[in-house]
């Protein structure tokens, strides 16, 4: 009875570990990894967003640092820092909507770990940033035209039935 529990245990720790690897993007190298490994954003043309990167140490103590290919559209704080063995660092990217149209950045996350005062292994990993900025005007627009007209014609209606109500009566009760 005991060996069947842990076969059964052991299954399903297996199938919650293989579960939890495929619904977990995340990009790792021995020792660290990023969590997305993607970041998608849609932003207004003129305003900004933003989301958080975990980075994770499975290792010992280690330093890290984050950049950005495009810094004048993606802006990553704080850039460095350091990882405690078995920690974790949350970093917020920042995507900046420039002008209206879709582009594409990294961010490349490097990580040294320490063994005896020196700089031991280099470990790097790059998260895919994707950015489409819109137009606000062009939605504000649109807007108020679909008010303006859909008011438009609520009026003309009314105003219409109140002009010929008098017909309408007429036609209805008269020839009744």
């Amino acid at each position: 009875m005991r060996a069947s529990f842990l076969i059964y245990l052991f299954c399903f720790l297996s199938a919650a570990a293989i579960i939890f690897a495929v619904n977990t993007k995340s990009t790792a190298a021995a020792g660290f990894g990023v969590s997305p490994s993607t970041l998608d954003f849609t932003v207004k043309e003129g305003s900004e967003s933003s989301r958080q990167l975990i980075i994770y140490n499975t290792g010992k103590e280690s330093e890290f640092s984050a950049e950005s290919s495009s810094p004048e559209v993606v802006l990553v704080f704080p850039s460095s820092g350091t990882l405690p063995e078995g920690g974790t660092a949350i970093v917020t990217v920042t995507a900046f909507g420039k002008k209206a149209g879709t582009s594409e950045s990294e961010i490349t996350v490097s990580v040294n770990s320490h063994e005896n005062g020196r700089i031991g292994v280099a470990l790097g990993a790059a998260v895919a940033v994707n950015i489409n900025v819109i137009k606000s005007s062009a939605l504000s627009a649109n807007a108020l035209v679909g008010m303006l007209l859909s008011t438009g014609i609520v009026l003309l209606g009314i105003t219409a039935y109140y002009v010929s109500r008098k017909k309408i009566r007429q036609l209805l009760f008269v020839r009744a």
